[in-house]
C-alpha cells in the first residue's frame, strides 16, 4: 500500500468521525448523547429538537462525509499519479467509502463510539450508484414518514440497495460485495433498535409535513 492511498484512508476515516450531530447539538444547547435515544445521528437530532429541519441538516452533512471520499478519492490518487498497484478505481472508492462509514460509527472524538452509519452509508451509495441511491433515499423517506421509526426506514433502504443493484448490469464485484455488506452492517448497528421495536418502545421522530400530512389531507377529502 502506498503512502498516498494510506493517507487517504486515514483522511476518509477522520472525515467520517466528525460528530456532526454532537457539534450542531452543542450550538443549539442540547446534548444528543444524553437525550432521546442517545444516538449522535440525524434521527435523534430531529427527536431532541422537535424539528425535522435540524435532522435533515445533520443527515446532509453526514452523507457528504461518505460521498466525498468515495467520489473524489480515486480521482485524487489518479491526479497524484500514485494509484495503488493491483486495485482499480471502483475498489478504491469502496475502500475509502467504507473507511468513512467506519469513522462515523467508531469516532475517536466520541471515545470510539458514534452513530448508526445510515447517512454516511447513503452518501457512499450515492457516490457508487447515484440512481439506485436516490431510489433508496426515497424509500427511506417514505418509510420514515409512514412509520416514524428511522430504524425501520433505514433497514428497509439497506435491504433495498443490494436488491436493486442486482438489477443493474455490469456492476463491479467490489460494489456488489459492499452492497450485500450494507444491510448486514446496518442490522448490527441497529440491534438495540430492533429489540426496542420488538418490545414496542422504539422512540418516534416528530410528526411533520410531507407524506404523512399529504395522506391525511387525501383521507380527509374522502
Amino acid at each position: 500500500m502506498n503512502l498516498e492511498f494510506f493517507g487517504l484512508i486515514l483522511l476518509a476515516y477522520f472525515l467520517g468521525s466528525i460528530p456532526t450531530a454532537v457539534i450542531v447539538g452543542r450550538i443549539l444547547g442540547v446534548d444528543v448523547r444524553r437525550t432521546g435515544s442517545g444516538n449522535p445521528g440525524a434521527a435523534n437530532m430531529a427527536r431532541v429538537t422537535g424539528r425535522r429541519s435540524w435532522g435533515a441538516f445533520v443527515l446532509l452533512i453526514d452523507a457528504l462525509k461518505g460521498f466525498l471520499p468515495a467520489r473524489l478519492g480515486a480521482v485524487a490518487l489518479a491526479a497524484l499519479g500514485s494509484f495503488p498497484a493491483g486495485l482499480d478505481a471502483w475498489t478504491v472508492r469502496v475502500i475509502l467509502g467504507a473507511a468513512a462509514i467506519l469513522g462515523h460509527v467508531t469516532s475517536p472524538v466520541l471515545g470510539f463510539r458514534g452513530g448508526k452509519g445510515v447517512a454516511t452509508s447513503l452518501g457512499v451509495v450515492l457516490a457508487l450508484a447515484p440512481i439506485i441511491g436516490l431510489v433508496c433515499f426515497a424509500l427511506w423517506a417514505l418509510m420514515a414518514e409512514l412509520t416514524r421509526r428511522i430504524s425501520v426506514s433505514s433497514l428497509a433502504a439497506g435491504l433495498a440497495f443490494p436488491a436493486l443493484l442486482h438489477l443493474a448490469p455490469n456492476t463491479h464485484p467490489a460494489v456488489q460485495t459492499f452492497a450485500w455488506l450494507v444491510p448486514l452492517f446496518l442490522t448490527f448497528t441497529h440491534r438495540k433498535n430492533l429489540l426496542r421495536l420488538v418490545r414496542g418502545n422504539e422512540p418516534a421522530i416528530p410528526s411533520e409535513r410531507l407524506v404523512r400530512n399529504f395522506l391525511g389531507k387525501r383521507n380527509g377529502r374522502k
